[in-house]
């Protein structure tokens, strides 16, 4: 009974600061629609889809890899591996480095757009990878509530900026909204670096630089996959459309972020929960709960989707006015993305519990395939709704993929133990 008190209180600890999180990016959204002209919007939306390609690939990637042993040395013996913090900041900061110099041409020829705004995205990538593997350090510990805290120090600064800018400047430019986000990164990046070093402590343990090799080489080439994926559809935009259709589906993507609030809540507390032992030892404690799961999600996410489809016209509306009325029809097909979403969350969660690299990047390996295809075949016939439709069948791909390999795989473990 205590331990399902303690999990719906994580929940509810990390839940309450990405509800605060999604408020202060709903206001920091309608402020920068409002400030900036169509055309720099589409230039705004490469610049947050690049930011969130590269800190995906490098930050998520080393963070988790950081986030998942720390918490199995601690459920186990209540250690931590000496040194693993400093090594996984170093390599975020060489990786991003070296991204920078090597791919900025690359990146301007994929998405259409400058050399500036390549390489303010990979600025804000790289602080928005520390500021992750910060995020991480605390909830490997479960102090959910601190790593929301500093999470929303950057949110929170931003919209200050973004209201100075507004007050100030008669023609907000993009470098004006970028520089905001660079600043609150940092600001964010600093107090998490401060509280860290002042209480580091706790045992200590070797670090073993092969495994940590190891697990960092299959998480990074899985979210390799998963960012490059994300990206496909703004860069498709970029080559068969134009700046103000790239606008139309930022907004709708950006709604659809904001749609997905319980989804980093849910990956959160999954993330510490599977790294422990009586997940990463025991197949049928994964099977049970990942049906369990998908069980009531289900009968929770169909008729809230349904009642978005009904309310999600006249608040777009409101919200955005007239000159976005082309994301509407988008943000509806994005509702039933998140629907499965949300059902489907378990399945990559558990494989990389049970350290199943392999399985995790063919399954991304088909999602980025299934989105290439069809962003090149539909978009020049249906628009943004075929960068919608293809994103949201790829990413259906990845998580059925996962929850059907879990499933299989745990299942003929149990069936060996049974044999035993």
């Amino acid at each position: 009974m205590s331990q399902k008190r303690n999990i719906y209180s994580d929940f509810l600890q990390v839940f309450f600061f990405d509800i605060l999180l999604k408020v202060f990016s709903v206001l920091g959204n309608v402020l920068i629609i409002r400030i900036l002209t169509k055309e720099v919007y589409g230039e705004f939306t490469v610049f947050l889809s690049l930011s969130n390609l590269v800190s995906g690939i490098f930050g998520t990637s080393i963070s988790l890899v950081y986030l998942r042993r720390t918490t199995e040395a601690i459920s186990k013996n209540g250690t931590v591996e000496e040194g693993l913090y400093q090594k996984c900041r170093t390599l975020i900061l060489f990786c991003t480095v070296c991204f920078s110099i090597l791919f900025p041409v690359l990146l301007k020829q994929l998405y259409n757009t400058t050399i500036d705004v390549i390489l303010y995205a990979c600025i804000y990538s790289g602080i928005l990878s520390l500021c992750s593997l910060n995020m991480y350090h605390f909830q490997a510990r479960e102090e959910y509530s601190r790593a929301g805290l500093f999470n929303n120090l950057k949110n929170l600064l931003l919209i200050v900026i973004l209201l100075i800018i507004t007050i100030e400047k008669k023609q907000t430019l993009l470098i004006d909204v970028v520089m905001a986000y660079i600043i609150s990164g940092i600001f964010s990046l600093v107090c998490g670096n401060l509280k860290i070093k002042a209480r580091r402590k706790g045992k200590k343990q070797a670090c073993l630089y092969k495994d940590f090799l190891w697990e960092m080489g299959g998480l990074l080439v899985y979210y390799i996959l998963i960012n490059v994926n994300g990206g496909v559809d703004i860069a498709a935009l970029n080559r068969f459309l134009n700046k103000e259709a790239v606008a139309d589906y930022g907004v709708a993507y950006k709604y659809y972020t904001l749609v997905l609030t319980l989804m980093p809540s849910v990956l959160a507390v999954f993330r510490v929960r599977t790294s422990k032992v009586e997940f990463t030892e025991n197949p049928y404690n994964r099977l049970v709960f990942m049906k369990k799961w998908i069980k009531n999600t289900s009968l929770l996410a169909f008729p809230i989707t349904l009642l978005g489809q009904l309310i999600v016209r006249p608040i777009m509306l409101f919200l955005n006015g007239s000159l976005y009325a082309g994301s509407i029809g988008a943000f509806r097909i994005f509702l039933y993305g998140a629907m499965t979403s949300y059902i489907l969350s378990p399945g990559m969660s558990f494989l990389m519990s049970a350290k199943n690299y392999s399985a995790l990047c063919i399954w991304a390996f088909l999602a980025l395939g299934c989105n290439i295809v069809g962003n090149t075949i539909l978009i020049p016939y249906i628009g943004i709704y075929g960068a919608v439709l293809s994103t949201v069948l790829s990413n259906l791909l990845l998580n059925l993929g996962g929850n059907i390999t879990v499933y299989i795989f745990d299942k003929r473990e149990l069936e060996k133990n049974y044999k035993r």
